[in-house]
């Protein structure tokens, strides 16, 4: 039998003696066998069980049948106890571990418990009281397993035995067991498990932060790669695309995805763009073919590719392309909800101006952000009810050399707001003037370039629009003969008139001796608007009448329009062919409004439509000889509002181009059109909007002028002098002075008219520009052609590097030596005018003045203050 006590530190001899038990391997003297899994002893004729768990190194301490300690090194192993130990503890104790648990004349024998339970119910009495009369004997008469007395007559306690001396012999026999340090093993396994979890807690902080750091740097770099896109700066974060001067000075500020929700933020989108990036999986991508470029996405909202334009794309070659970076915008809206704006800073950085070459319903259009602009579709109009006039050019510039280039096959909305500072250009979902399909997304497109100044930036904007510079010669031979001649408006008054008024208003032209030029007919040379034909009822021979004009140094031109009046001829022609715009719904023709009747719209866009207006055309220059024609009423603003084209065109104003381009093919000679969005391949003057005959009206001619030529539209004829009413005289002969100096002079009312003071000074005038004016601009067109400047230019554009000349509006330059300064006030004997660096001549009166100052010039109802650079400063 072999019995398992508990880990006490003491064993059980064959006499019942407690017995310190060898745990050690290699003890192989004893002469039974060591079982190291039971961690027990096998004796003849005793199965002991060791109990202790000694620690490595200590001693081993047994007692002999004497009572003597015996000590032993791991190496010296005890002699085995003899039979003599157990009589002498019998004698004491009762030796059996079997029998009645409380009965003291029970036999006993020398063996062991068979169970741990006997073993404890023999040994410790289950009611047991703490005091006892023998500390060697308990309450039961049994004999605890350790010994109770303790050095100098104390009672030791059993979970902390006191030390045994080697040289002690007890009274009774017993064993002197030492126990482990069991509190000191558990402080430590309790301090190793603290150490673990604080090397644990500290390498998982270590892993936050170091996370942390990674994803920090890693936002950093993401927002640094659309950093990287040359001197465009983009924050993804804000919004907000910097432009940068190569000395990194910030030139302009867009703040883009104004409409689109604040709280979304983008995520890179140039895994949808495999097509057109090479490396989609960077923010800043590599095109083989289109440069370098950004592709942000809001989800489900809109997207957006900011892309640098490669310099071989710009089509641009030579001095003026030096230094010039472009950035290309593409917009593209993912919900049918998300209208896509982006917004130019007016005001920072701090001291730039921006331009419009658009002409604005506004007196202060020029430069932008002195009056508010509402959100309205950039295409031409009628100045007196919409936001733009009849010139419509897609671009807007700012003092520090940044170009904005809309392409005009974009639909595109503008916004002004003072308050803001803001210039915003989008796209919204609207259903006038731009047509759309009901499932087709929003987009935009635009261009966004920069230069080391204004003067390169404008330089390099109307070269690369500039159509005329490979035949320059054979354009200005086309072009020349019309800056000499006056345009003389016949006064029809919306009326009636007849072949006999005509002849007689031209003979009076001519004995005025105001000068050659073109005698313009209204639309009511026809019967009805839409005949093209004359009314033979009151022009029975209009050949006759046009040869009559000519031998009085004039020519007849008539003025034709895409819309047709209801009562014309051709009006059931035009239903039964299908030449005319129809209703998006219901496919009738789309008719709009005219002065007193209404009429239908030229579908242009239709091949069978140009094939019939070219026949008539040409049959009206055959009967006639007549080779001018006016294209009036051609304005997108003036459509049907649902209209259907056969072929769709994003913008609408390309139908006025496709009206100049059916004209030519037919022989004539456009003098003008009214609207015009970008320059021709044919040199064609744009007549500005016709403005009210007031001194508002008046301002509003200058830089309604300077727009178009700041877009490239190098050819502007102003509109007619003392506007679109009856002007009083003051103001006919200020209005007078500025078409001098102009391009063009339009005359709806003949100076005598007025009065005869404003007849000599018309002869004045006109006699000073064929000799000054008209040189000056016979060189100003040669480098219009060859390099696309304006002929009416502003002051920056020859002293970009005075900032005083950038918000300067009511003066211009023809050419490069030539300075008006009109006078737009009623009632002033002198104006404010500002020279320029240089030595200038102040031509009426002969006096040099010294540039770079602001000086009070003094005037008269006869004078104009203009100068003539007479020595440039070059320091």
């Amino acid at each position: 039998m072999s019995a398992t006590f508990p880990r006490t530190g003491a064993g059980l001899g064959s006499a019942g003696l407690p017995l310190m038990i060898p745990e050690e391997e290699g003890e192989d003297e004893w002469p039974g066998q060591l079982d190291h899994r039971r961690r027990s002893i096998s004796l003849p004729g005793l199965d002991l069980v060791a109990i202790s768990q000694r620690e490595p190194g200590e001693s081993r301490r047994m007692s002999n049948s004497d009572g003597a300690l015996l000590e032993g090194s791991p190496d010296d192993s005890p002699p085995p106890p003899s039979d003599s130990d157990s009589g002498s503890q019998a004698a004491s104790k009762p030796s059996s571990l079997q029998g009645s648990l409380d009965g003291k004349d029970s036999d006993y024998t020398d063996t062991i418990c068979s169970t741990r339970s006997d073993f404890f119910k023999r040994y410790y009495a289950p009611n047991s009281s703490p005091a006892r009369a023998d500390p060697a004997v308990d309450s039961n008469g049994y004999t605890p397993l350790r010994p109770t007395a303790g050095p100098a007559g104390q009672s030791g306690q059993p979970d902390d035995p006191p030390p045994s001396k080697p040289d002690e012999v007890s009274a009774e026999p017993s064993v002197e067991v030492k126990k482990p340090p069991a509190k000191k093993s558990r402080l430590k396994g309790w301090a190793s498990q603290v150490r673990f979890s604080w090397v644990a807690m500290a390498l998982l902080f270590t892993v936050i932060i170091a996370s942390i750091v990674v994803i920090v740097l890693q936002y950093n770099i993401h927002k640094s790669k659309y950093a990287l896109l040359g001197r465009f700066k983009f924050s993804e974060q804000e919004r907000r695309l910097r432009l940068l001067s190569p000395e990194g000075e910030e030139q302009a500020r867009i703040f883009i995805a104004s409409e689109v929700p604040s709280d979304d933020l983008p995520y890179d989108c140039g895994l949808h763009r495999s097509t057109r990036v090479s490396h989609t999986s960077k923010y800043l991508a590599e095109s083989t073919s289109q440069g370098r470029g950004v592709c942000l996405e809001w989800k489900n909202q809109a997207r957006v590719t900011l892309e640098q334009v490669s310099p071989e794309r710009l089509n641009c070659s030579g001095p003026v392309c030096r230094g010039i970076q472009c950035f290309r915008v593409d917009w593209r809206s993912l919900s049918p909800t998300v209208d896509l704006m982006d917004c130019l800073s007016l005001k920072e950085p701090a001291g730039q101006t921006w331009y419009g070459s658009a002409e604005s319903a506004a007196a202060d259009s020029w430069p932008l952000g002195t009056a508010d602009q509402p959100l309205a579709p950039l295409v031409t109009g009628d100045t007196s009810q919409h936001a733009f006039g009849n010139v419509v050019q897609r671009s807007f510039l700012s003092s520090n050399g940044v170009g904005v280039y809309t392409f005009t096959n974009e639909s595109m909305f503008v916004r002004v707001d003072v308050t803001e500072g803001r210039l915003c250009l989008g796209n919204v979902r609207r259903p006038f003037p731009y047509r759309y399909p009901a499932e087709d997304h929003l987009t935009m497109l635009y261009s966004i370039c920069t230069a080391p100044n204004i003067m390169q930036m404008h330089q390099f904007g109307t070269h690369v629009l500039n159509p005329y510079s490979r035949r320059i010669e054979e354009t200005r031979r086309k072009v020349w003969p019309s800056f000499d001649q006056i345009v003389y408006h016949f006064p029809g008054g919306g009326g009636v008139y007849t072949q006999e008024q005509v002849i007689a208003y031209g003979a009076d032209i001519s004995t005025r001796r105001y000068g050659s030029g073109v005698l313009v007919l209204d639309s009511h040379w026809q019967a009805h608007q839409g005949d093209i034909q004359f009314d033979r009822r009151r022009f029975n021979n209009a050949w006759k009448a046009n040869e009559l004009l000519q031998r009085q140094g004039l020519e007849l031109a008539v003025t034709i329009s895409p819309v047709v009046e209801l009562k014309s001829a051709n009006i059931e022609y035009g239903i039964d062919n299908q030449l005319w715009v129809r209703e998006a719904v219901t496919g009738d023709p789309a008719l709009v409004s005219l002065a007193n009747a209404k009429g239908a719209w030229m579908d242009l866009s239709s091949t069978k439509t140009q094939n019939w207006l070219r026949t008539k055309l040409k049959r009206l220059k055959d009967e006639t000889k007549i080779k001018w024609v006016v294209i009036d009423q051609t304005s997108a603003q003036l459509l049907p509002f649902y209209y259907n084209l056969t072929q769709r065109m994003a913008n609408p104003d390309y139908l006025s181009e496709q009206l100049h381009t059916v004209v030519r093919q037919a022989g004539l000679l456009v003098l003008s059109t009214s609207s015009a969005v970008r320059p021709l391949q044919e040199p064609v003057f744009a007549q500005l909007s016709p403005r009210p005959s007031t001194w508002a009206g008046l301002r509003q001619v200058l830089p309604s002028a300077l727009a178009a030529g700041t877009g490239g539209l190098h050819l502007v004829a102003p509109p007619a002098v003392g506007g679109s009413g009856a002007a009083e005289p003051e103001l006919y002969a200020r209005w007078l002075q500025l078409a001098s100096f102009m391009p063009r002079v339009h005359l709806a009312q003949l100076p005598h008219q007025l009065s005869p003071e404003l007849e000599q000074m018309a002869n004045t005038l006109l006699w000073r520009r064929r000799r000054t004016v008209l040189p000056a601009y016979e060189a100003a067109l040669r480098e219009a052609l060859a390099e696309g400047w304006p002929m009416v230019r502003p002051l920056w554009h020859q002293f970009g590097e005075d900032p005083t000349v950038a918000p300067i509006a009511d003066q211009f330059l023809i050419g490069a030596r030539l300075m008006v300064a009109p006078v737009t006030e009623p009632n002033v004997t002198s104006r404010r005018v500002y020279l320029p660096r240089g030595l200038w001549r102040e031509l009426s009166s002969g006096r040099l003045d010294s540039g770079g100052r602001w000086l009070e010039q003094p005037v008269t109802i006869d004078t104009i203050p203009h100068y003539e650079l007479f020595e440039p400063d070059d320091q």
